[in-house]
């Protein structure tokens, strides 16, 4: 059976301890450091090299947890120390360590806590540290020991998924746990917090420790605080499930949605690619504020991801209505996903015609970047792209004209419509194919490539001495040439050499 551990200043509630002694609380005593693992004492030394100057270890306890924390794992390493009146406790967990943080018991904030939501809570491949400091570098300073931010929505659940695998059931069932234990701890010293309170509370902490909870999300995304419920709602775009769809639809369609909590269902619609998200976002669009050019740019990137094509007329609406060009010309690219044609005449005005500020004020570099958005959307809703192939599509342009001897520049364009992350190092590795001549490999590029969904990469190649040859006995010479990568073709394109 599990046992619930409190985490308090000063007090921890231990397995080892009678039934009639448990909820009594056990003072802590702070171990020499001799009574301290060979692992342990090397991680006292480690956070000791990090700390800021002037700043002491003054005391190391063992199998704790957390400060204002519930969890039942007791396998903290707890290191306190100070610096004249500044103080920090520093907490070293397993990885995979689950708990949830308490719902306040008084107004007052510890005077520790002002550690930033980037560093109160860090993770690395085997540990996870939680700090709280009146010194705002101590947290940071830990960042030596390899960690960083486990959150869930804000980049940590690429290495947390590794970390879960498999194992998601059994931490959103211990998730769970801790949560009606909590409420059964407050309710037996009368005090009596709403639920949703405490939910909340309790989703945000795990997200923030990288804990999968898909349940207790669920829950907090459709009550509560405005701001909490922002930040947890992000969350279930990485846990697709029927009942995850169901939340979000619910939450994009009610009127009632706050316009942050809007945003963000958009958002995890976005990360979750659905296909049965694409009438809710169409919905959320129609509700959102004409004003929240926030919130509607969310909504309509997540109808471009979804390449759901009904959203056109709706999306194109929305883009008329704007007065500001940088988030027209964002509307105008994804009705260019879209593949919706009614938008040419608007994003030629963007791109060529005279530049309409509207409200706003923008640079002539901004101005520019406006511009090449535009001209890029009209490349990708007005090119013959080639032949899908598992979500890949290629779009080959190219000069009509070249000269033997000069560069002959070609450009490559690339759609990812999938999931695997792969697909931009796969159209990278592609070949160029034309009649009569030996296949000729795109030059490699170095580092590695992801593509989101719905952005279009694009690359340049010199074809120059590679077609030269069929033009050297002839006066002239006219190539048909492709581009080929990962099972998908590009469309084909005629280039006529001279020679000088």
């Amino acid at each position: 059976m599990s046992v619930l551990v409190l985490g308090a200043v000063g007090c921890v509630e231990r397995p080892s301890e009678s039934t009639a002694d448990r909820g009594k609380g056990q003072v802590m005593s702070i171990p020499e450091p001799s009574s301290l693992t060979p692992e342990e004492t090397a991680t006292v030394a480690e956070v000791r090299a990090l700390l800021p100057e002037g700043f002491t270890i003054t005391g190391t306890s063992s199998k704790t947890v957390p400060d204002g924390w519930v969890s039942e794992s007791a396998t903290g390493l707890r290191l306190d120390g100070q610096k004249g009146a500044e103080r920090f406790s520093v907490w070293i967990l397993p990885r995979d360590w689950i708990g949830i943080r308490k719902l306040s018991e008084s107004s007052k904030p510890d005077p520790r806590s002002r550690a930033s939501y980037w560093a109160g809570i860090l993770s690395g491949e085997k540990r996870t540290t939680i700090a709280v400091s009146t010194e705002p570098q101590v947290p940071e300073k830990l960042r030596g020991l390899n960690v960083s931010t486990p959150s869930i929505v804000n980049g940590g659940w690429g290495a947390g998924e590794k970390i879960w695998r498999g194992r998601v059931d059994a931490a959103d069932a211990t998730a769970e746990r801790l949560i009606r234990a909590h409420v059964a701890d407050l309710e037996s010293r009368s005090q009596k917090p709403a639920r949703e309170a405490i939910e909340s509370e309790a989703a945000r902490s795990l997200i923030e420790l990288g804990v999968p909870a898909p349940s207790v999300f669920r829950r907090a995304a459709v009550a509560g605080d405005e701001g909490e419920r922002s930040f947890v709602v992000g969350a279930l775009g990485f846990f697709p499930s029927p009942a995850t769809t169901t939340v979000l639809a619910t939450v994009l369609r009610d009127p009632t949605t706050p316009s942050r909590v809007r945003a963000s269902a958009a958002f995890a619609a976005r990360t979750l690619g659905a296909p049965e998200l694409g009438d809710p976002l169409v919905a959320a669009l129609a509700l959102s504020d004409a004003q929240d050019l926030d919130t509607q740019s969310h909504v309509v990137r997540a109808l471009a991801r979804l390449r759901h094509s009904a959203a056109g007329p709706a999306v194109l609406k929305a883009m008329r209505a704007l007065d500001n060009p940088h988030y027209k010309a964002e509307f105008g690219e994804a009705l260019a996903v879209l593949r919706y044609r009614p938008v040419e005449p608007d994003l030629r005005a963007l791109a060529e015609g005279p530049f309409v500020p509207g409200s706003g004020r923008f640079t002539k570099e901004a101005e520019e970047s406006i511009r090449a958005v535009a001209r890029l959307a009209l490349t990708r809703l007005l090119g013959e792209w080639g032949t899908t192939h598992n979500g890949l599509s290629l779009l080959l342009v190219a000069p009509k004209e070249g000269v033997v001897g000069k560069p002959i520049e070609v450009k490559i364009y690339v759609e990812h419509d999938g999931d695997d992350p792969s697909s931009h190092g796969v159209a990278l590795g592609g070949t160029f194919v034309a009649d009569g001549l030996v296949p000729y490999p795109s030059p490699p590029m170095d580092g590695m490539f992801t593509m989101d969904p719905t952005v279009m990469w694009k690359a340049s190649r010199d074809l120059g001495p590679w077609l030269a040859a069929p033009a050297r006995a002839a006066t002239s010479a006219t190539i048909r040439v492709r581009y080929e990568a990962g099972g998908a073709r590009s469309n084909t394109v005629m280039i006529s050499l001279k020679k000088r």
